[in-house]
């Protein structure tokens, strides 16, 4: 999904958006490339640790208020039984109280 947006948006010569991806696909070989593609790997979760989310939350920010995109797919993956899990909605929350606030 990562590359295949990116090689649209570099045919179309259009801008390519920061990618919000998973750190579980920070590994050898395509964590390089991802990363080189625009790809910002956050924590699956946050857990509370405030420090990182104001740094994240400020790190959006930044990239909404200089004109670039944000790309992030919300799924929530499978579960060991191979039931869909529900989406996960904290990076949207976060855009939503930016925007909000009149941050971005």
């Amino acid at each position: 999904d990562y590359l295949t947006m990116h090689h649209i948006c570099a045919l179309y010569n259009l801008p390519t958006p920061c990618v919000v991806a998973g750190d579980n696909l920070n590994m050898a070989v395509i964590g390089p490339l991802l990363r080189r593609c625009g790809a910002v790997f956050i924590r699956r979760s946050f857990g509370g640790d405030h420090l990182y989310t104001a740094i994240f939350n400020e790190y959006l920010k930044g990239v909404l208020r200089s004109g670039g995109a944000l790309e992030c797919f919300i799924e929530g993956g499978r579960g060991r039984s191979g039931k869909l899990l529900p989406p996960k909605l904290g990076f949207m929350k976060c855009i939503v109280e930016a925007v909000e606030k009149g941050d971005v």
